[in-house]
């Protein structure tokens, strides 16, 4: 009766919102040359910062503060996109995730 259709073209609106706005902050707090990757799908922002970067080192030091990272070596089994994160819009920006995004990118800019 179309109310599927209607959903879903609601819930693609909100993501793609979503995904504009962190793309947004995240270019904002992060050093200069890193870039956002957009999907063409999905609900995930694929992110490489400058290559002197490494995730996995933001991963420990977010996580003191409760902010949980998806570093790129979580999707390479040989250690690829040490530089890199996976960021998810899915879910509403709080404020809270604003603030998450402005302080990982404090700590990339040391």
């Amino acid at each position: 009766d179309g109310k599927m259709k209607n959903h879903l073209a609601r819930l693609c609106r909100i993501y793609v919102k979503n995904r504009d706005l962190m793309s947004e902050a995240i270019l904002s707090a992060f050093p200069k040359g890193t870039e956002v990757f957009l999907p063409q799908g999905g609900q995930y922002l694929w992110v490489k910062m400058p290559e002197h970067i490494i995730a996995d080192e933001l991963f420990f030091e977010a996580a003191e503060k409760d902010i949980l990272l998806a570093p790129g070596t979580l999707f390479n089994r040989q250690g690829h996109y040490r530089n890199c994160l996976r960021f998810c819009y899915a879910q509403e920006l709080t404020q809270a995730i604003l603030d998450a995004i402005e302080y990982t990118g404090s700590l990339a800019n040391r």
